[in-house]
């Protein structure tokens, strides 16, 4: 009998059988580290110690721990835009397990989202918040608790500002015109917004003022034509009407004789 004693597990024993040169073997598949005292024993009904020995055995290797990195961004400052954020993992997801992205703007609310790594366990991620400012980036291992693996930043541009609404009155610009009809044009920026009117005020030096609703074509001009018809000089505003307030956006004049 072959009697194993581990130093930090249970006492094993084998019963050998001698071959017919009297020889035998065992493979032991322990595999505990420390100190393993070996004892060949003869039982004949008492037990008798024929031999003894030791061996001391390395600690097995530790099971392998999930690694991660973000490789992209890592530090760097962009554009107000899209921003495509990837990385890796060392090990396949177990059951139970789940990997999270999460993304901490420094101006709004943070994001987490689930990834699901490919076979050679890369990810990515496209982010579409578009904050201006830091953002972190934590690239985070769930499995009943959560475990950071990497974490990183960058910089995000503020956004820009959304266009504004501009307007030009292109004719009549200052030109002193013979007393007749005034084919009065020009253009604005963006399409007028529900809610949003556009209109055309002139003031005659001797006349009330006559203000017009217009209507931008889908090329955004405009044109009007004023049949007043009284001397004098006559001032010209393009108006944007939203919500009850009047914003002037383009002022000129012209005078008849």
């Amino acid at each position: 009998m072959l009697r194993i004693e581990p130093a930090n597990a249970k006492a094993v024993e084998a019963r050998l059988a001698p071959n017919p040169d009297l020889a035998w073997s065992f493979t032991y598949k322990g595999g505990t580290g420390g100190r393993h005292t070996v004892k060949l024993i003869l039982n004949s009904g008492s037990r008798r110690t024929l031999d003894t020995t030791s061996y001391t055995m390395a600690a097995p290797p530790p099971p392998p721990t999930m690694r991660g990195n973000i490789f992209y961004p890592d530090g760097q400052t962009l554009p107000n835009q899209h921003v495509g954020i990837n990385g890796n993992i060392t090990l396949p997801l177990k059951s139970g397990q789940s990997l999270l992205l999460r993304i901490e703007p420094a101006n709004a609310k943070a994001v987490e989202a689930r990834l699901a790594p490919n076979p050679d366990l890369a990810w990515s991620f496209t982010y579409k918040g578009g904050t201006g400012g830091r953002h972190t980036v934590k690239l985070i291992l769930n499995s009943g608790s959560r475990r950071t693996l990497d974490t990183t930043s960058y910089t995000m541009a503020a956004p820009p500002p959304p266009p504004t609404m501009r307007g030009n009155i292109f004719y009549p610009d200052g030109q002193t015109l013979p007393n007749q009809h005034v084919g009065i044009n020009g253009n604005i920026t963006l399409p007028l917004k529900s809610g949003q009117s556009l209109l055309l005020r002139i003031e005659a030096a001797t006349t009330t003022p006559i203000e017009n609703t217009i209507t931008a074509g889908a090329d955004l001009t405009w044109s009007w034509t004023y049949t007043g018809g009284t001397s004098g000089d006559h001032l010209i505003a393009l108006i944007l009407v939203e919500g009850g307030k009047r914003i002037t956006l383009d002022t000129t004049h012209f005078t008849t004789g």
